[in-house]
């Protein structure tokens, strides 16, 4: 799971592709924005955040991760699960892997352009 901000001017999906990127070296090959936004409080900004989950399939290839990780690994949904800490990023893994993942036809409705306008 990749997370991060919106910078100035982004849209969405522009950030999800830039963090991707960034965090991963990974591009990706096709992406998915099922309809699920995790929302969230943040008691010390007292705020709301609403992030929208992406779905992005890559290759198989090596990951180059940014300073600020230390480490990555693939793993099957079943153990993503269980391992996420957050509620909300749990209930974001369990919608894309209903919506997204169980059938191509299901997945074409949420599929999302590559091709974003800079």
């Amino acid at each position: 799971m990749v997370s991060g901000d919106l910078a100035a001017e982004e849209t969405a999906v522009q950030a999800a592709l830039r963090v991707l990127r960034e965090a991963t070296g990974l591009t990706p090959l096709g992406m998915w924005a099922p309809d699920y936004v995790h929302t969230f409080y943040d008691a010390d900004n007292d705020a709301v955040h609403l992030h929208p989950v992406f779905a992005v399939e890559v290759a198989d290839v090596p990951v180059t991760l940014d300073e600020a990780h230390d480490s990555q690994r693939w793993i099957e949904y079943e153990q993503a699960y269980e391992l996420l800490v957050w509620p909300g990023h749990r209930d974001g893994l369990r919608h894309t892997q209903e919506e997204t993942l169980s059938g191509k036809e299901r997945a074409s409705r949420f599929q999302v352009s590559l091709y974003v306008k800079s």
